[in-house]
């Protein structure tokens, strides 16, 4: 299903005019925090339930990653209690109303969670699983299904935006408060992807 653009440009103009211009990092780093700004709510018994806010600010993701990172933003026994329930040893986050899938979805999730809970190893085993296991299309874009009942463990190659979306806002964001280039660069990687290939322009409009 094509998603209009002009349902998050009508309240955020700036993504218009985002979209229209070349790619920078900074251009695609807007597009996603604008698109992305999350409240993340931990439920035990259910994998995640995440719910966008409204946004007030013109700058909301620039306000995350420019604030002072030294305190985590979930406290210590909320992210020891989500990893107890959905992670494995080896990064991979499962879906425990699912089979035990692992999906893009679920590794953004973990990965934007981690580094809410400034946990720096665990962010690093997570995308470790996710860039060798789950990015392996040629195009850019994060396979969104890995199922450990299926062989080849890649159960659909399809993608899904919102899983690469939130791996790509996760990874941009550790990339700038930890100074980490190689997540930033992975980041922006992943979000040009998106807009190439995820994205079309039809009668002068951009869908999703």
């Amino acid at each position: 299903m094509l998603v209009h653009w002009s349902r998050y440009n009508a309240a955020y103009p700036e993504l218009e005019m985002i979209m229209k211009k070349k790619n920078t990092a900074f251009q695609s780093f807007w597009v996603i925090g604008t698109i992305l700004l999350m409240g993340v709510f931990f439920h035990e018994g259910s994998m995640m339930k995440v719910a966008a806010q409204g946004i007030k600010e013109p700058n909301p993701v620039r306000q995350i990653i420019d604030q002072d990172m030294s305190q985590p933003l979930i406290t210590h026994q909320e992210w020891e209690n989500w990893k107890d329930l959905f992670l494995l040893d080896n990064g991979r986050v499962i879906d425990d109303q699912n089979g035990s899938i692992s999906h893009s979805e679920g590794q953004g999730y973990g990965l934007l969670l981690a580094f809410y809970a400034a946990d720096k190893p665990t962010f690093d085993l997570i995308w470790s699983f996710t860039r060798t296991q789950m990015l392996l299309r040629n195009d850019g874009l994060i396979a969104w299904k890995w199922d450990p009942a299926s062989t080849p463990n890649i159960a659909d190659i399809n993608n899904a935006t919102d899983g690469d979306i939130l791996v790509a806002y996760a990874l941009i964001a550790a990339g700038r408060v930890w100074s980490r280039s190689d997540f930033f660069d992975a980041g922006i990687n992943l979000i040009n992807a998106v807009q190439v290939y995820a994205t079309v322009s039809f009668g002068g409009d951009i869908f999703l």
